[in-house]
């Protein structure tokens, strides 16, 4: 009947331990989480969405499997791997936005993800994949985004060659700051950050209303 939980800070996720809980669709983590073993939130099909603690650097196996309600994934750029059936049977997942640092995805790791569109990939170099990693998830229906200049590379690369079309990552701006009070005759300097990095003109044009 367990249907949301609180991980405070520092946090050591073990083996399963919120596997089965069919129940469970709220999941904050209040800090930084030092580990999630495998199957931690597997089978837990009223899971729709959930933040993945940027501190994590490994999805480990089945971490997320058979998260049937689960509609989106944001792999944060700490994650480096992706391991053996991570998010195998998440038939509902659609959009999967994964870190620029990823090195490698292993077999399975999103088998029967059958409703998956857009699987955009932040890392300029091709993680070392398995041949598996998409398995039964109807590849040649699946939208590939990649950084610019190594949409070649992916395109010539299996399994990412399966895809049904490899584009590049549009680019995108980032403020550091979405809301800001400024008192009269005081000063506020924004940064705005452009991704991908390959882009040649990472140039913004800055206007007020």
């Amino acid at each position: 009947d367990l249907k949301s939980i609180s991980i405070g800070d520092g946090a050591s996720l073990g083996v399963g331990a919120f596997a089965g809980c069919t129940n469970l669709s709220d999941v904050q983590f209040l800090g930084d989480i030092v580990n999630m073993d495998a199957a931690v939130f597997s089978g837990c099909n009223r899971l729709t969405s959930i933040k993945i603690p940027s501190t994590i650097q490994i999805i480990n196996n089945r971490t997320f499997s058979d998260c049937t309600s689960l509609a989106r994934i944001d792999i944060p750029d700490n994650v480096t791997r992706i391991c053996g059936s991570a998010f195998s049977g998440c038939n509902k997942l659609a959009t999967v936005n994964a870190g620029k640092n990823i090195e490698r995805i292993d077999e399975y790791a999103f088998s029967g993800c059958t409703e998956l569109k857009d699987f955009n990939l932040y890392s300029e170099t091709i993680p070392l994949t398995s041949k598996t990693a998409f398995a039964d998830s109807y590849q040649e229906y699946i939208s590939l985004h990649v950084p610019v200049g190594s949409v070649d590379a992916y395109k010539a690369a299996e399994p990412w060659s399966r895809f049904k079309d490899i584009v590049a990552i549009a680019a995108k701006v980032k403020l550091n700051k979405s809301k800001a009070i400024i008192e009269k005759g005081k000063r506020e300097v924004l940064t705005a950050t452009v991704t991908p990095s390959t882009l040649l003109d990472k140039s913004v044009t800055w206007k007020s209303s």
